[in-house]
């Protein structure tokens, strides 16, 4: 897997700017959708870069509950590119697969495929950290059928155009073969709790950014 550069320039002391796009699996919470996002992740990798660089990373959430890739594409210039980040995680799939949307599985590439010709156009020192989430469970699950195959056109993504992957979906496929963490790491079936969030997707975005084993 191509390992991002951000790490490396941290530690050559350059200032580094990343922004963290996608849905409510990624949106940090607001009085508005406390219930509905399950970002606490950001702000632990934000905390986590500040310990071990202090001063030099600037982490910036910009992903939205109930977003979509066709939203993602729609607003990639306001969000994200007029930031200029160094590094974006970007992370969709999960509304997308949701049947009761239009966005099908080529829309879905096509609308991914957008926002990776826009993120690396100009900026060949930017680097894209492609994820894969949690799976849904329950009512959720029944609305999303397909999941597993968005999920597949990301990691396709990634390997056509050999970009960093964070694979968390395999690392929540293992969490959860364990007897009683359901409501523990998914307490609403979709979206990931604080435990989850420390546990699973932390560890699993580290190692794919290049330090693993930190805790």
């Amino acid at each position: 897997m191509t390992t991002p550069r951000l790490i490396g320039r941290l530690r050559a002391g350059t200032p580094q700017h990343l922004v963290a796009y996608g849905t409510s699996l990624t949106a940090e919470r607001t009085w508005r959708v406390w219930r509905r996002s399950g970002g606490a992740w950001v702000a632990m990798l934000r905390e986590r870069l500040e310990r071990e660089f202090p001063g030099l990373a600037r982490v910036t959430n910009a992903a939205r509950w109930g977003a979509d890739s066709a939203w993602g594409a729609r607003r990639l210039e306001r969000r994200v590119l007029r930031l200029d980040p160094d590094l974006t995680l970007l992370e969709f799939g999960i509304n997308d697969a949701d049947r009761r949307r239009s966005v099908a599985l080529e829309g879905f590439r096509r609308n991914l495929d957008s926002m990776l010709d826009r993120l690396t156009s100009g900026r060949p020192d930017r680097d894209v950290v492609l994820l894969t989430m949690n799976p849904a469970l329950g009512r959720h699950a029944e609305t999303r059928p397909r999941l597993e195959a968005y999920y597949g056109a990301v990691r396709e993504a990634a390997s056509e155009r050999d970009l960093p992957l964070a694979d968390l979906h395999v690392a929540w496929r293992a969490a959860l073969a364990a007897a009683g963490v359901e409501a523990r790491l998914l307490p609403d079936g979709i979206h990931p709790g604080p435990e989850a969030c420390r546990d699973v997707v932390l560890p699993g975005l580290l190692d794919a950014l290049g330090l693993p084993g930190r805790r």
